[in-house]
């Protein structure tokens, strides 16, 4: 399963960079002992396109009207 996820997202790098990044992430964390899984890890983070692991803006208080 995780190599599978790591096959598929190789092939939709640059066509959908964001998915692809998050299925390399899902790949490995099902199996972080595969090559594949840790090479397309290391492929999604040396991306362009990364704004898929960005920080989150932080959340806003409550509104006390």
């Amino acid at each position: 399963m995780a190599r599978s996820l790591a096959v598929r997202a190789e092939g939709m790098r640059v066509s959908d960079p964001r998915t692809a990044m998050l299925l390399n992430v899902a790949a490995w964390r099902i199996g972080p002992q595969e090559p594949e899984t840790r090479a397309g890890l290391r492929g999604a983070a040396a991306h362009p396109a990364r704004d898929v692991f960005t920080r989150r803006a932080p959340a806003r208080p409550p509104c006390t009207r």
